[in-house]
């Protein structure tokens, strides 16, 4: 019997990236050629076409960690149907919420530089917006709720999972709220206390 067809999925540019980056770390050595060339694939296309090369990224990604599969949301591909397919018809896109997304972190730079351009990536600012719209712009520490969104920051309360948050590790807060806690506290050294399991009150 021949094996049915797929339509198969588009990626979008946040998804080609992610597979970009995951190819410029160390892990992605221990990857096996047959999973390389269908990653290879995946960024050329934009495109994920049938159940052996969304197989062949989820392999890929399982052996740098199991957690990158989650992350990255792999749908499962719907069977195609007999009838033609209009013209007009939208092609099926994988969306990536911003909680699903990973940074990874740059080897080459130091805690704070890494934290800085994180800060600047697109995956910190659609996080940032997420939160924003979900909670309401307002510090969740005064309650003070400034004209503009720029005076609020998103403030971590754990570094365990840097790169890879989920929504309740981030809290919305003022300029003065944030300058003052990190007065206590540098970047570097919250991330080292949360390294040695320690837990400081954030």
């Amino acid at each position: 019997m021949r094996n049915k067809k797929h339509n198969g999925y588009n990626l979008d540019e946040e998804q080609v990236v992610f597979l970009r980056q995951l190819r410029l770390i160390k892990e992605y050595k221990k990857v096996p050629p047959d999973y390389k060339g269908m990653v290879t694939m995946s960024i050329n296309r934009k495109k994920i076409i049938n159940d052996k090369h969304l197989n062949g990224v989820k392999q890929a990604l399982k052996i740098i960690d199991n957690k990158l599969v989650k992350i990255f949301g792999f749908p499962k591909l719907s069977k195609r149907k007999n009838k033609k397919i209009k013209r007009n018809t939208k092609p099926n896109f994988i969306i990536i919420r911003p909680f699903r997304e990973i940074y990874i972190k740059d080897n080459s730079l130091t805690k704070q530089e890494n934290h800085e351009k994180y800060l600047k990536s697109g995956i910190w600012k659609r996080k940032r917006i997420f939160i924003l719209k979900k909670r309401g712009c307002k510090c969740e520490n005064c309650g003070y709720k400034p004209k503009e969104k720029s005076e609020l920051h998103l403030h971590h309360k754990t570094y365990r999972k840097w790169g890879a948050e989920h929504q309740n590790h981030l809290k919305i807060m003022c300029k003065d709220c944030h300058s003052k806690l990190h007065d206590k506290y540098t970047i570097t050294e919250l991330e080292d206390l949360f390294s040695a399991g320690k837990n400081p009150k954030v």
